[in-house]
């Protein structure tokens, strides 16, 4: 087999298993780190070293029969985080209606009340981006958290 061909495999295979989660941490002293080196390298608060995630070594059979596996990345998968979600996306809706009937309600059925319609609109959109946003966060720890 060719040289690149062998090399490209090898490195998809790392990734594959780094992505899933099959690794181990090499870590590294300090006197062994180069400022090079420390750009690729990952710090540990618990440990105060700096690690790199080494695949674990696999044979080509285990490989097929983890590729078998349906891969579900943990992002997203969180129930806390799809409450956080759809409770952004709902309070969008109920702000949309909601504006528009206070803001007809509100004057004389004669007139639409722009000014109550847009602070109700901005506050449920605000609201929103800031549920969404949390759920965004709670979705970046537990990535982290996962690594």
């Amino acid at each position: 087999m060719d040289q690149k061909v062998q090399k490209y495999l090898q490195e998809s295979k790392d990734r594959e298993l780094i992505k899933r989660g099959l690794t181990v941490r090499k870590y590294f002293e300090p006197d062994e780190i180069t400022k090079e080196l420390e750009k690729k390298l990952t710090y540990s608060e618990s440990k105060k070293k700096y690690y790199e995630l080494i695949p674990c070594d696999v044979t080509d059979e285990e490989f097929t029969k983890v590729l078998q596996i349906p891969y579900k990345s943990r992002i997203g998968n969180s129930k806390l985080t799809s409450i956080f979600y759809y409770l952004g996306g709902t309070i969008v809706i109920v702000g949309i209606f909601g504006g528009i009937i206070f803001a007809s309600s509100a004057s004389n059925m004669d007139s639409f009340n722009w000014q109550l319609a847009f602070i109700v609109w901005f506050s449920s959109l605000f609201l929103s981006l800031t549920f969404i946003g949390l759920g965004r966060i709670i979705e970046l720890l537990e990535e982290l958290n996962h690594n």
